[in-house]
């Protein structure tokens, strides 16, 4: 081999063994840098560990300013954890913080810890703060929270957004101040208030909006105090107020719309109080009260608005109380009357109009109580139909005369019973 030959071998041999060192340096470096870093995760894992022992134990404490210390300290460990991909470190400190909520606690007495009404609110506040946004990188949308026999005095969660997870409400009791849903919105997974009390105070879901998922009130009872849902929009998903009791107080829907989904009150209970559906609007989807009863109290739908969709009261009981459908506007959609009972009360459909669609009274029962369509209007395509009112022990009063009745009621003969002009109705 020539001098030159010598030369280019030598010159790659030191090439590759230079080649080789870099590769081994570098690989000791890359060790040395993932080294590094599993020392720092370690010692950070450890330093968000020391901070929850620190706020768990700041949560006891006797003094209510160390309590509320103890709120924000683990509040702000769950977004850490979730800002390290830790999302069941980040559960387990938002499940201490509703799991605080569900320890006893009676508002008002003297076994209640100095300042807890505040600790309280202020963990509400700390969770509906994280629930505004969902694409927010400290969001706990995500996360399931569990609020099952709490007592609420009251709380804000004007706004939340519950879009995933089970959140649950179950057996809580709402039994003074005021506890605000006002704009939130449910639009995922299920939200369950089942068995719980509405027993004082005021409780608000004005303008929120149920899209998707359930939301079941199921079992539920209100006895006093106010609830109100005006506004709110039912578009799709499911709301059940199934075996629910409204035995007192005040629960409105004013104003709200029912445009798609399904809402039921199969086998409610209304005793007492105040339920108001007056202006709400059926516009869509599918709302039931089959099997309730109707035994007391006022339930009104004052210048509601059935517009379409399918509202049905089939095998309904109304044996006492006041129920009322005056300057109700039927333009579209079905309401069903199937197979009801009309046995006592009041119900009244004063200056209804019946102009679309069919309100349909087919089986339905009347046997006593005072039911009375007094000065209603209507018109095709609308059709207001009865079934054998020969049977009938106690028809209701109707506005026109023997002979008389109008082209869009069937059937186009039958023996009404005509109000006397000096007859005061209720």
């Amino acid at each position: 081999m020539t001098s030159s030959g010598w030369y280019d071998v030598t010159r790659s041999a030191i090439a590759t063994a230079g080649l080789f060192g870099l590769g081994g340096a570098a690989l000791l470096a890359y060790r040395r840098q993932r080294t590094a870093e599993g020392h720092h995760q370690l010692e950070m894992d450890s330093d968000l560990r020391g901070r929850y022992a620190q706020a768990a134990e700041q949560l006891g404490h006797e003094r209510p300013a160390v309590r509320l210390a103890g709120v924000y300290a683990l509040a702000a460990l769950a977004d850490d954890w979730q800002a390290v991909g830790n999302l069941d470190q980040q559960k387990v400190c938002v499940e201490v913080l509703c799991a605080y909520l569900r320890m006893s606690y009676e508002p008002g007495s003297k076994a209640a810890k100095p300042g807890e009404k505040e600790v309280r609110l202020t963990i509400i506040k700390s969770i509906v703060e994280r629930l505004q946004d969902s694409t927010s990188p400290t969001s706990w949308n995500n996360l399931p929270l569990d609020f099952t026999g709490a007592v609420f005095d009251g709380g804000v969660f004007d706004g939340a957004r519950f879009t995933a997870g089970k959140i649950s409400f179950d057996g809580a009791r709402f039994t003074a101040g005021k506890v605000s849903f006002d704009g939130a919105r449910f639009i995922g997974e299920d939200v369950s208030f089942e068995n719980a009390e509405f027993t004082g105070g005021k409780v608000s879901f004005d303008n929120a909006i149920f899209t998707t998922g359930t939301v079941s009130f199921n079992n539920t009872k209100f006895t006093s105090g106010e609830v109100s849902f005006d506004n709110a929009k039912f578009t799709s998903g499911t709301v059940t107020f199934n075996n629910t009791k409204f035995t007192g107080g005040i629960v409105t829907f004013f104003g709200a719309k029912f445009t798609r989904g399904t809402v039921s009150f199969d086998n409610a209970q209304f005793t007492s109080g105040t339920v108001s559906f007056d202006s709400a609007q059926f516009t869509g989807g599918t709302v039931s009260f089959d099997s309730a009863q109707f035994t007391g109290g006022t339930v009104t739908f004052y210048a509601t608005k059935f517009m379409g969709g399918s509202v049905t009261f089939a095998v309904a009981k109304f044996t006492d109380g006041h129920v009322s459908f005056n300057s109700a506007e039927f333009t579209a959609g079905i309401v069903s009357f199937y197979a009801t009972k009309f046995v006592g009360g009041s119900v009244t459909f004063y200056i209804a109009n019946f102009t679309g669609g069919e309100v349909s009274f087919k089986k339905a029962e009347f046997t006593g109580g005072h039911v009375s369509f007094r000065d209603i209007s209507g018109a095709s395509p609308g059709r207001l139909t009865f079934d054998k009112p020969e049977v009938w022990a106690a028809p209701p009063i109707v506005p026109w005369r023997d002979g008389e009745t109008p082209p869009w009621v069937s059937p186009d003969a039958w023996p009404p019973v005509l109000a006397p002009a000096t007859q005061i109705e209720l």
